[in-house]
């Protein structure tokens, strides 16, 4: 069953603050292609919170508090060609 955030494609979440995105946070977004997430103070990505098979091309999460990268966090994003991780804490990528 699909859910009304089965048609968006893009979504700029950009400047809220404190974001909680849950346990499945995108999950149910299976069209969005591109994401804003900037200064949303997000501490990490789960592979989670993205559908499988996501269409996802433009991920931007630049100015969060992001300290790792890593290869599993994007496992689900195969279609993702542009991303933008600048002005955050990352140690590990």
């Amino acid at each position: 069953m699909q859910t009304k955030w089965a048609q968006i494609t893009d979504l700029d979440l950009s400047q809220v603050g404190a974001l909680n995105l849950g346990d499945d946070g995108f999950s149910s977004f299976i069209a969005l292609e591109r994401l804003n997430l900037t200064n949303a103070q997000l501490s990490g990505l789960k592979p989670q919170f993205f559908p499988n098979d996501s269409k996802l091309e433009m991920l931007d999460a630049s100015w969060n508090d992001l300290q790792s990268l890593r290869a599993v966090n994007f496992q689900r994003l195969t279609q993702l060609r542009v991303a933008n991780f600048s002005q955050n804490n990352l140690k590990f990528v």
